[in-house]
């Protein structure tokens, strides 16, 4: 039985899909070809063989995983997954700054062809503020597996140094880095609908077919660039998101408790990069 011994948990927004493009370049890495099996959130009842077979391609590589970006948002997913796949595992987080993160996430909505009367009323409506809670979102994990099986990341650390965040990985899952840091460009950039109501069929019909277990299907259409073109357009340099102080200020009073939490568990730098502190 072949199964992860690696398994990306988070966040969304944070450079998920760099990672599975890049990673799965290594020759030493299996990744399940389709990101975000949905097993352990949404799939479980369908069975381990079921899940197994995601990784039926793996031939003796050291790391075998998956990423999947929603895990950490379900609370029952870390002992879901210690149950299958034993605490002997590694796992991996990025996390972006408060704000950055829920400015990307309500222009994924858009994409998604949603029409939010306004940033603030997405966040509230939404209960996105609970999204970034990430020390609480992880803690499920730390108590599972424990913190010395968790590598925390930071999405700025990402863009400004990309070999570095790389070596960092390869380091944490024991294999030998790139040679060859591979080109993959930027992934999924920023973009609009050409037409709201397609792409909120098209965003229903991808949950949907999740659920009955169809992730291939979902992922052979997600890489068809005429799909792609068809659906969506680049994002405009003019399209600003404005954000009111007073969420400006919550947000930021959430960076401060997150990046204190996560720098005391995990030697993190990220109150300097969000607070400037």
């Amino acid at each position: 039985m072949t199964l992860p011994n690696f398994v990306y948990i988070g966040t969304g927004k944070s450079g998920s899909t760099w990672l599975f493009e890049t990673l799965r370049r290594h020759p030493n890495v299996y990744l399940a070809p389709s990101k975000e099996t949905t097993f352990f959130d949404l799939n479980r009842h369908r069975g381990v063989a079921w899940y197994e077979a995601f990784f039926a391609g793996s031939k003796g590589e050291s790391v075998v995983g998956e990423i999947a970006h929603r895990y950490l948002q379900i609370p029952d997913v870390a002992s879901s997954m210690a149950e299958v796949l034993g605490t002997d595992i590694r796992l991996m987080v990025t996390f972006r700054k408060p704000i950055d993160f829920l400015v990307s996430d309500y222009r994924f909505a858009i994409r998604n062809g949603k029409q939010p009367e306004s940033f603030e009323r997405f966040v509230i409506e939404n209960d996105r503020l609970d999204a970034v809670a990430y020390s609480a979102r992880l803690q499920p994990f730390r108590d599972t597996f424990g913190d010395e099986r968790i590598l925390v990341t930071s999405f700025g650390d990402l863009v400004a140094d990309m070999e570095g965040m790389l070596r960092r990985v390869t380091d944490f899952v024991g294999i030998e880095p790139f040679e060859e840091i591979p080109t993959t460009g930027r992934v999924n950039p920023a973009a609009f609908p050409r037409s709201a109501r397609l792409a909120r069929m098209a965003n229903a019909g991808s949950k949907r077919a999740k659920r009955y277990g169809l992730q291939r299907v979902v992922a052979r259409v997600k890489r068809n660039p005429v799909v792609g073109r068809g659906l969506y357009a680049a994002a405009s340099p003019a399209a600003v998101v404005t954000v009111a102080p007073s969420l400006k200020a919550e947000a930021d009073r959430i960076a401060r408790i997150e990046a204190e939490a996560l720098d005391h568990a995990f030697g993190t730098s990220f109150r300097v990069e969000w607070l400037g502190e």
